[in-house]
């Protein structure tokens, strides 16, 4: 039986390229002013350590094929709310940034959606949906949250997310706003209201648009940052998936 690892790789780069802690003589970080010290890696350590996890990912998973992307755009979310991640000008890229998207794509036929339009969790999301017998590998915790079984490797765990809990996360987020993204939700509105809210399993989105009119005393502002909101924060999951490849597991693979 088919077990298809549906890879977010967006995360190895940080993994991969950020520096090594240095470690005292028990082996215990080094602090100095209260902050970590680090050693740069050299390329070629940086591209061993993602080598390294890739396969610690694919052997403890079980999986028989995988497919993986990054590096998508978030053009078709600007589109509908031009603030959306505007907070992430300032983020400087990371050292031998290109160098690692070329290997991982050599490496591993890791997908390079440039020139795409869309973001890496939308085609992942649409992979996923679209094929069977897969599972999502990521600890991004919107990926974590949609429905479907998840691999999360920073925690070394399974997850299993059912229907009901993907539209209560989804819907609540809609409420907290995500901060990394720059999407605000309904300032001051945090989890203990979600769970007041949506304390009866009833229609989530009327119950969320209700909270966004309240919000904001006014119906067409409401509504069009109602609109906002889902559009940012929808993973799209019809995205046409049909170009990309599924690489098939073997012994020269994870050697």
């Amino acid at each position: 039986m088919s077990k298809i690892a549906v890879i977010d790789v967006d995360h190895i780069f940080y993994l991969s390229l950020t520096g090594e802690k240095l470690l005292d003589e028990n082996g215990e970080p080094i602090k100095v002013d209260g902050k970590f010290t680090y050693r740069d890696r050299t390329f070629e350590e940086s591209c061993y350590v993602a080598d390294s996890y890739i396969i610690n990912i694919l052997e403890i998973t079980g999986a028989t094929h995988y497919i993986g992307f990054f590096g998508g755009s978030s053009k078709a979310r600007k589109v509908v709310y031009p603030e959306y991640k505007a907070n992430r000008k300032d983020v400087e890229p990371l050292k031998n940034l290109y160098e690692m998207k070329m290997h991982l794509v050599d490496r591993w036929s890791f997908n390079w959606l440039s020139g795409y339009e869309h973001e890496t969790d939308d085609y992942v999301a649409s992979f996923v949906k679209q094929t069977p017998d897969t599972f999502i590998v990521s600890p991004d915790k919107d990926l974590l949250n949609l429905e479907g079984n998840h691999y999360n490797p920073k925690k070394n765990e399974w997850v299993f997310i059912d229907p009901f809990a993907a539209e209560k996360y989804f819907f609540g987020s809609m409420i907290i706003g995500d901060t990394s993204d720059n999407i605000p939700g309904l300032k001051g509105k945090g989890e203990a209201f979600v769970n007041k809210v949506f304390a009866e399993p009833k229609d989530f989105a009327e119950k969320v648009l209700s909270c966004y009119i309240d919000h904001f005393k006014d119906t067409d502002i409401a509504i069009e940052k109602y609109y906002e909101a889902y559009k940012s924060l929808k993973l799209v999951n019809n995205l046409d998936i049909t170009t990309f490849a599924i690489i098939t597991i073997n012994n020269d693979i994870t050697e």
